[in-house]
């Protein structure tokens, strides 16, 4: 989980500095969809190895339209346990938040490079899940 606390500080820093006054909100939602999304693409990558569908609804017939049944439900689900995470943690994230503004550079452009290439790794995934 201090990966993502870190992708949030990251995310959270990027909108900021793009003069937005809602940096903490858009990291959030940034970082739930991109969960969301991987999730997802393990659901759809693992039907596409097997063949066998646990996600299929009785009333479609198109897998394009099984997949959008399972879009909204996901991601609700994983932002609703990230909003429980940060209640729960509140006290914990803070103190990781505040360590990080004291990192070094080299630390700072090594983590950086983790999370974009989280970033790109996850998209990579959803495409070919798709």
């Amino acid at each position: 989980m201090n990966f993502f606390i870190y992708m949030f500080y990251r995310l959270r820093n990027y909108y900021d500095y793009k003069g937005s006054k809602k940096g903490r909100l858009y990291a959030f939602s940034a970082i739930g969809i991109i969960i969301s999304f991987n999730i997802l693409a393990l659901i759809f990558l693992t039907y596409k190895i097997f063949g066998n569908s646990k996600i299929n609804s009785p009333y479609a017939e198109n897998i394009i339209i099984q997949k959008l049944y399972f879009y909204p439900i996901v991601i609700i689900l994983v932002l609703l346990i990230l909003y429980v995470y940060h209640r729960i943690r509140k006290d914990y994230i803070i103190h990781k938040l505040k360590s990080y503004k004291t990192e070094s550079l080299r630390q700072r452009k090594r983590n950086g490079f983790f999370v974009f290439l989280y970033i790109i790794l996850s998209t990579i995934l959803m495409f070919i899940a798709i």
